[in-house]
Parts: C-alpha cells; structure tokens; sequence
C-alpha cells in the first residue's frame, strides 16, 4: 500500500488503521476530515474535490517523507477523497503510528497541519 492515496472510493478507516499497526509503536494518531454543513460562503449541501493527482500525490509524499525524517514516526497513511461528497462522509483520513511518549504524538499531529 502507498503511503499517500487519492481515490474517488469511500474512505475504509478501519484497513487504514490496519495498515500502520506496528509493533515497535505504542500509539496510533488519527484525523478523519469530514465535510461539514457550512463554510464561509454559506451552507453546504456537498462538495466536489477536484485534483490533478500527479502534483497532488508527489506534494503528499513529499510531506510525508519529510514527516518521517523529522521525527519518530512509523508508518504513515494519507488519503484523499476526490469527486462529489455528501454531508459527513470522510473527506481525508491521516494515520500515524509512534513511540506513545507526548511528544512523539505531538509531531504525528503536526503532519495534518503541513
């Protein structure tokens, strides 16, 4: 499995988390986007991602491989929905295996922000 995804199919969590089980880990860190019911313009009824999946994947991996040199983490797992969703379904799915110190959570928290 690819460390970083782009797919137009339903985000499966559960084989997300599955994959960065790691025994050498103590912690998995995970941040589920969802689409919500409003945004700055109004409210939402769904959303359409659109994506130019070369640039987009290649940024994805960059960020990742980054992440991975900066600090402790064991696997890493991003995926992206693109296309037409619906109110709650899962936009994006980030899962971080790590040393359960604090700190080692803290920087797998951080990867969702870059």
């Amino acid at each position: 499995m690819d460390e970083a995804k782009i797919t137009e199919e339903e985000i499966d969590v559960s084989s997300i988390i599955e994959e960065v089980k790691d025994y050498s880990s103590g912690g998995i860190v995970i941040f589920l986007g969802t689409v919500r019911n409003f945004s700055e313009a109004g409210k939402v009824r769904e959303i359409e991602y659109e994506a130019y999946d070369e640039m987009a994947l290649k940024k994805m991996k960059e960020i990742i491989a980054y992440s991975k040199e900066k600090w402790p983490l064991r696997k890493v797992r991003v995926v992206h929905r693109k296309g037409k969703l619906s109110l709650g379904e899962v936009s994006v799915a980030i899962a971080v295996s790590a040393r359960t110190e604090k700190r080692h959570l803290k920087h797998a928290g951080i990867l969702l922000i870059l």
